[in-house]
């Protein structure tokens, strides 16, 4: 299962770079920084009449296949938060009738409704990438950092890959994810300078950065909630 994996990973991680190349070789790089649909604006040029129709269509329906697993996961995690102790009880309450996390999935509804009527659909989609390199981030260290962390759960790993085959791509994965965030981050600060809080929100044009250290305030109250109602039941 892990050779699939990685043969999945790097053959779309190849048809990403050719996509690049092949942009980068249609239009100027100051057209596609610009550009709301980059690779809609390259197939208007590059592909026969139909064609910029034909990736804005793929566009769309690669975005929709995501919108679940998007509004599922959050609900999910906050089930094992629960069960771990790093979120109030009522936050994984599971309905009888419907076998779903119903107050979960209510909340991160809320927060879509948000953002949607605040208008801020890119800060939305900008965000779940980012949180999605985050989490590339956190799992390829800790993967590194578990032979010393937890020795015994490392032992537990029986993947069919050699080790140093394993290491390697986990560093890969660091440098390449930290890379991004460092980028994300740098420019994110740089629009903060720029701009004023108003200006950002009159020209929908909240940072990533904005919208993780509220999410992270908001995990820390939820966190400190549980743990003092954990102290108080003791």
């Amino acid at each position: 299962m892990p050779i699939i994996f990685l043969k999945g990973i790097s053959f779309t991680a190849l048809i990403f770079v050719l996509m690049s190349v092949v942009a980068f070789g249609v239009l100027p790089g100051a057209r596609l920084q610009t550009s709301s649909a980059p690779m809609t604006d390259v197939a208007a040029v590059y592909l026969p009449w139909g064609g910029a129709a034909l990736v804005t269509l793929g566009a769309i329906m690669a975005i929709t296949t995501s919108l679940n697993p998007t509004l599922i996961v959050p609900s999910r995690l906050a089930i094992i938060f629960v069960e771990d102790g790093l979120a109030p009880a009522w936050l994984g309450v599971i309905n009888r009738r419907t076998a779903t996390p119903v107050r979960a999935l209510t909340l991160t509804l809320a927060a879509c409704l948000v953002l949607l009527v605040s208008r801020q659909l890119s800060l939305a989609l900008n965000v779940a990438v980012f949180a999605l390199v985050l989490l590339y981030f956190l799992h390829s260290l800790t993967f590194l950092l578990l032979p010393r962390w937890n020795p015994k759960l490392y032992s537990e790993i029986t993947i069919g890959l050699p080790i140093w085959l394993q290491r390697a791509a986990a560093w890969l994965s660091v440098l390449s994810m930290g890379g991004l965030i460092v980028v994300q981050v740098i420019q994110d600060i740089q629009t903060l300078q720029a701009q004023s809080f108003r200006e950002r929100l009159d020209k929908h044009s909240l940072t990533s950065l904005e919208l993780v250290i509220v999410w992270a305030a908001v995990g820390a109250a939820l966190y400190a909630l549980a743990r003092w109602r954990k102290d108080a039941d003791k």
